[in-house]
């Protein structure tokens, strides 16, 4: 008999995803199991096609039920699942309860997911173009074992300045920032650096217009949405606990 509102169905699509899990912890890089977490928080927040009734209430219950079957498995694979969507959770009352539910198991974590508080946005950059047809917002992610990666946030002025696409990429900010100018003419694009409060400042706008608008879906957006606005939640620089 199920007790937690698992179905048969539940149980072989959770244990179907787990060697993904897997496969992303052992990659080696960070941003596999943090674009997984994002992708499944998405399926929920940003569905395709939105339930005509549904309310927060419904979708804060949808990814609890999915991240406590995560933390009752146990296995080191699922713990990390779980930590990994618990972090991209907004703060709040929903956030506290994932969190309190994998209280003591930071030691089945690795060391950067069990400080994932401490990953800090680098080199906030913007990027247009040469007619300002569209822009990128542009920045580093530096985990707490110094492991770095970047993303990247499509704005496309001709959809009144819409975010349209994003992009998780495993270089660093600066390896991004080098292979833009080698490959564009020193007059296609330019490229400056932001303050993080702007740059930041840029999506919300950017987000927020295209919420109004015909929903944009491509192979990674909105799929990656819910970690790009938790990147644009971490303070930036560095850390001070270091």
């Amino acid at each position: 008999m199920e007790t937690d509102g698992s179905t048969a169905d539940d149980e072989a699509t959770f244990e179907e995803l787990l060697p993904i899990v897997r496969r992303a912890l052992e990659s080696g890089g960070h941003l596999d199991l943090m674009g997984l977490a994002s992708a499944t928080l998405a399926i929920v927040v940003h569905p395709a096609e939105p339930a005509a009734e549904s309310d927060g209430g419904d979708q804060d219950r949808a990814i609890e039920h999915v991240v406590r079957r995560a933390v009752d498995h146990g296995s080191p694979e699922s713990l990390a699942y779980a930590a990994a969507m618990a972090a991209l959770v907004p703060p709040g009352a929903l956030q506290t309860r994932l969190r309190d539910g994998l209280d003591g198991a930071a030691h089945e974590l690795p060391r950067w997911l069990a400080e994932i508080d401490r990953t800090r946005v680098e080199a906030p950059t913007i990027v247009r173009d040469l007619f300002d047809d569209d822009e990128w917002l542009l920045a580093g992610i530096r985990f707490s074992d110094d492991d770095r990666a970047s993303f990247r946030v499509s704005i496309d002025h001709g959809a009144d300045g819409a975010v349209v696409d994003a992009a998780l990429m495993h270089q660093s900010v600066d390896e991004v920032r080098q292979q833009l100018r080698a490959s564009a003419a020193e007059d296609e694009v330019t490229i400056a650096d932001m303050l993080p409060g702007e740059l930041a400042a840029r999506y919300g706008e950017a987000a927020a217009m295209g919420d109004t608008l015909e929903p944009t879906r491509t192979d990674t957006w909105p799929s990656s949405r819910p970690l790009v606005d938790w990147l644009f939640r971490l303070a930036p620089g560095d850390d001070p606990g270091r």
